[in-house]
């Protein structure tokens, strides 16, 4: 995995990033004397992280080399993160602007040459780009997706470290997209025909599947156990490397969150405090009979942004049918009264569940679920006897006949 670039000094100036992921590429239908996109130099100023994919064509188009230099402004102004991806051109050429790009650059010479420190800008451009961290698939080892997680993993790992991400953008769900043009277009301007277009979204996949053929669209998963530990370490330890009687603790720690990074975030300041084992025991402990506000409070700005009847749908899963097969959940909020398959649709959707299609089950993250509860015990916050003993206030009950012994019941026992 490719490392970053230096990292930036101390007296950056203050800047509001908006966007995660900016990618630099050669644009095929930007012929010559087409004016680049106004917004495209704004992208790029809000964005946390730049990928730049240097193909044989990249130098052919000017627009790059003006995107290159100003995506190097912006990491030597306000420290952001730049990826090369080396597609199909050697590091060296791009180095020493040879190969293909010696040709692009003698005709560039040549179009410029009454602004030739342009030309050297660009040139110089070429030169750090080259010597920065990033994916060399010039040999083409490996198959494009190969390259594509690898990277993506790169993205992640990169954008959770960096501290003005997290805590205030939680959105869940992020998806990847494998795309060519013109399907590529309407999402990043296209790309050339034998590359591929990775973008890194925090859209909800039904929006991307308005102009992305579906079978390109992939989620990308939860941290994996070694990245969540080292992320849960940077904030419990601050870096610090923990002793061994840690290693037990911490690991189910990652577990529990099960590899969501804000919740690793904040599990490890919540940890940081404590001076001894027995602290951590108490503390996490504690975090599983009563889960922490903050991951709460950041949780439910996905969930509040539902419609009431995708709410109720929500709920119900998290109270009554986590685990359950697809076709028994939709058979039961169907008789709820609920619009199962829209309801359920949306969700997946948003990343609030997931549906197994090995055991063919609908899912939720354990953290998700515990926000569901607690949602369920507010309603009834003054009154909680309301929620179990068979008031107005019951919407649902549900249990195990296998594990209820033989009792003569009448309709009476179920009325309000």
């Amino acid at each position: 995995m490719a490392s970053s670039s230096s990292s930036p000094p101390l007296s950056r100036p203050s800047h509001r990033e908006k966007y995660d992921v900016f990618i630099s590429f050669r644009d095929y239908k930007l012929e010559r004397g087409d004016e680049i996109e106004p917004a495209l130099p704004e992208a790029i100023e809000k964005s946390k992280l730049s990928v730049i994919i240097l193909s044989k064509k990249y130098t052919s188009s000017s627009w790059c080399l003006i995107e290159l230099c100003h995506i190097l402004e912006c990491e030597e102004k306000y420290g952001q993160l730049v990826i090369p991806i080396f597609y199909d051109i050697n590091r060296s050429d791009v180095r020493k602007q040879k190969g293909s790009y010696g040709d692009a650059f003698a005709q560039l010479e040549n179009r410029f040459k009454d602004s030739m420190d342009k030309v050297r800008k660009w040139r110089k451009a070429l030169m750090t780009v080259a010597n920065l961290s990033g994916f060399d698939y010039s040999n083409k080892k490996g198959t494009e997706a190969d390259l594509v997680n690898t990277v993506v993993d790169d993205i992640w790992t990169k954008l959770i470290r960096k501290s003005s991400f997290g805590l205030n953008d939680l959105e869940f769900g992020v998806w990847v997209v494998l795309a060519r043009p013109p399907l590529a277009e309407p999402v990043f301007h296209g790309l050339s025909s034998n590359s591929t277009l990775l973008v890194y979204s925090k859209i909800h996949r039904s929006v991307l599947k308005k102009t992305v053929e579906d079978d390109k669209i992939y989620k990308v998963g939860g941290l994996k156990p070694d990245d969540g530990l080292q992320l849960f370490h940077l904030y419990a330890f601050k870096n610090n490397c923990p002793s061994s009687e840690y290693a037990e603790l911490s690991a189910g720690v990652v577990d529990y969150a099960g590899g969501i990074p804000l919740a690793l975030q904040i599990f490890g300041s919540l940890f940081l405090p404590c001076e001894s084992k027995e602290e951590w025991e108490d503390m996490f402990n504690k975090l599983k009979k009563i889960p922490s506000k903050e991951i709460q409070n950041a949780f439910r700005l996905s969930h509040n942004r539902l419609e009431i009847h995708e709410q109720e749908v929500f709920l119900d899963i998290a109270c009554f049918n986590k685990g359950k097969s697809t076709e028994y959940v939709k058979r039961m909020l169907g008789i709820r009264g609920f619009f199962a398959g829209a309801g359920i649709g949306v969700l997946i959707d948003k990343s609030l569940i997931s549906n197994d299609s090995t055991r063919e089950t609908i899912e939720m993250h354990d953290l998700l679920q515990e926000m569901g509860w607690a949602i369920v015990r507010e309603q009834c916050l003054e009154e909680p006897g309301k929620r179990k003993t068979g008031t107005s206030a019951v919407e649902a009950v549900s249990f195990n006949i296998s594990e209820i012994e033989e009792q003569q019941l009448n309709r009476a026992d179920f009325k309000k």
